[in-house]
């Protein structure tokens, strides 16, 4: 609640080290120690860069029941996310961070950890990131007829 009065609210989620990320349309925060999100058990791993970005994932491909989702969120956790997922024996590795210089630079980790991962970031190549790619065409055909 502001000094005012006005409520404020933002959507948490928690990291690996039991903090939260806290996000909404102004505010980009945490509570308690930064650390990766992990969601799922499966043995696909799709990492995210930010929540924003696995959730335009999950809008525009659908949950999927053999998938790991691993928010980085922050792209200097890129070695802890690799070192997670290397843990768990990964049998794919998809990555879709985002198309600026530290989102290349996390991709380079984890395609280093992962040799055999596919980069998925030239299908939102015109865009910072999926979920910019998501807002600019969620009502045209780019999403229609986009198929991974």
């Amino acid at each position: 609640v502001s000094a005012s009065g006005k409520p404020y609210y933002t959507l948490a989620f928690p990291s690996l080290s039991d903090g939260y990320e806290l996000r909404n349309a102004g505010f980009k925060g945490a509570e308690g120690p930064k650390d990766i999100s992990v969601i799922g058990s499966g043995n696909v791993f799709l990492f995210f860069e930010g929540f924003f970005d696995f959730l335009s994932h999950l809008q525009i491909f659908g949950h999927r029941e053999d998938a790991t989702y691993v928010v980085l969120n922050s792209t200097a956790l890129a070695d802890r996310a690799a070192n997670y997922a290397a843990s768990k024996a990964p049998a794919e590795v998809l990555i879709w961070l985002d198309n600026d210089p530290a989102g290349r630079a996390a991709t380079d980790i984890l395609m280093k950890a992962f040799p055999y991962a596919r980069d998925f970031s030239y299908v939102y190549a015109e865009t910072k990131d999926l979920n910019d790619f998501h807002q600019l065409y969620r009502y045209s055909h780019k999403l229609k007829d986009l198929t991974i």
